[in-house]
């Protein structure tokens, strides 16, 4: 599974409210096992039918948020020159006048807007298609949709991009002096956890690759008698392969090989004539070279490790951010609302502040504090004002409220849900 920026950002927000409504739940049963005065009360005791069949559903859906933040891959580079996964382009169908917005992913979880998945015929036809360029796409059951590809939105402001995959020099103010400690949030924590359990099942999958035996493997083996010799891997019936330099993918000396021993040894089970033939034999040599590039691999796998041990010392030596629940200062790791003012009229956004990114930072959910508009709101308190330039010399005014220095705030990008969901209880 791979998931856009886009969706990473609302898949957090409802993981976020999901919690809460499970939390409401729970509350509710808690209510009714004290009112009925039952010690061993439990939740399928409580409520109808339809509340435990919400309550149910509620459970499943944090359970596939939660799965979907760990293991799926995130797509960090969005394409605006052609249709690729997280693209935002215009289609034009045939017959009809109105053009429609969509957006292509690779699974719909989390998006509410107009998808088109990777893998649907329509997907399928428009991947890699550009502005301009017609499809047509056969639905089965007689059916068929054809169109035109009318236009690929280019305007950064369309997307969700990561923090990270910003140009240092446009999210960095110039009138920021990095401090000689890295301080990390908790929820930066956490994003930097989701990433190294992501890189290391991702390190496992290509380092166990490197010793599977799929369809161009060269294995060089050595038999109890006989000089090594070299077999290629290939996906044909045993009745069909040449036994002096072909093994077949979906034969038993296949799973011999699985069953091998540290030094390569492994042993063949042969009946003939009512008897029991054991031969031993030995694996010296796996060569990919057909399957993928060698030099390819271990780049990747060189990537993966620096990163993870990028990952593990960040975790190691950074400083925990001690926010101060009663400041009513701006400073690292607040949770604060921020409204803006520009020529295109007025903008609300739910922030934490954080120090700098170091894993999956989203834009729209965190403001660093060595940014412009984070220089200009350190330090701010209640309905106090500012003025932030652009890289682009451009400038744009604002107001923060509602700010939160709890240490285990919730984060969302709703000033109007915060105000809903989050405010301090009483």
């Amino acid at each position: 599974m791979k998931l856009i920026p886009e969706q990473v950002s609302k898949i957090t927000r409802r993981l976020e409210q999901a919690k809460l409504e499970l939390q409401g739940y729970e509350d509710y049963f808690s209510e009714l096992s004290r009112g009925s005065g039952d010690n061993n009360y439990t939740v399928e005791d409580g409520g109808n039918g339809f509340t435990l069949s919400q309550f149910h559903q509620c459970e499943q859906k944090i359970k596939d948020y939660e799965k979907a933040l760990q293991e799926a891959e995130r797509i960090t580079k969005i394409d605006v020159h052609q249709i690729d996964l997280g693209t935002k382009f215009i289609l034009q169908f045939d017959g009809e006048e109105e053009c429609e917005l969509f957006t292509l992913v690779d699974t719909t979880l989390g998006m509410d807007s107009q998808c088109v998945t990777l893998g649907s015929p329509v997907g399928q036809s428009l991947f890699h298609l550009t502005k301009g360029q017609e499809f047509s796409v056969d639905l089965g059951n007689g059916r068929k949709t054809s169109g035109k590809v009318k236009d690929i939105i280019t305007n950064s402001k369309e997307y969700i991009r990561y923090i990270t995959s910003r140009n240092f020099s446009n999210r960095i103010s110039r009138c920021y002096y990095p401090s000689e400690e890295l301080i990390l949030t908790e929820s930066q924590r956490e994003l930097l956890l989701l990433e190294k359990k992501s890189l290391s099942k991702k390190l496992g999958e290509e380092k166990m690759e490197c010793e599977r035996f799929v369809e161009g493997t060269k294995v060089t083996i050595q038999f109890t008698e006989g000089e090594p010799r070299v077999y290629t891997i290939v996906d044909k019936p045993e009745e069909d392969i040449n036994t002096d330099r072909e093994i077949s993918l979906n034969g038993k000396l296949i799973n011999r090989f699985y069953s091998r021993k540290a030094d390569g040894t492994f042993t063949i089970y042969e009946r003939k004539d009512g008897k029991t033939l054991v031969q031993k034999a030995r694996i010296l040599d796996i060569n990919q070279e057909n399957v993928y590039s060698k030099r390819n691999k271990q780049m990747v796998i060189h990537l993966l490790t620096s990163r993870l041990d990028t990952i593990n010392h960040l975790l190691d030596t950074s400083i925990k951010n001690e926010v101060v629940p009663d400041e009513k200062k701006i400073g690292i790791g607040s949770h604060v609302s921020i409204m803006t003012f520009d020529a295109d009229g007025s903008h609300n956004r739910r922030v934490e502040v954080i120090q700098k990114a170091v894993s999956y930072e989203l834009e729209t959910d965190y403001v660093e504090a060595s940014s412009p508009l984070g220089i200009k709101i350190m330090g701010l308190t209640e309905n106090d004002e500012f003025l932030c330039f652009t890289q682009s010399g451009k400038y744009y005014t604002g107001i923060v409220y509602d700010i939160d220095n709890r240490k285990n705030a919730a984060r969302t990008t709703s000033p109007l849900i915060y105000q809903k969901y989050y405010s301090p209880r009483k």
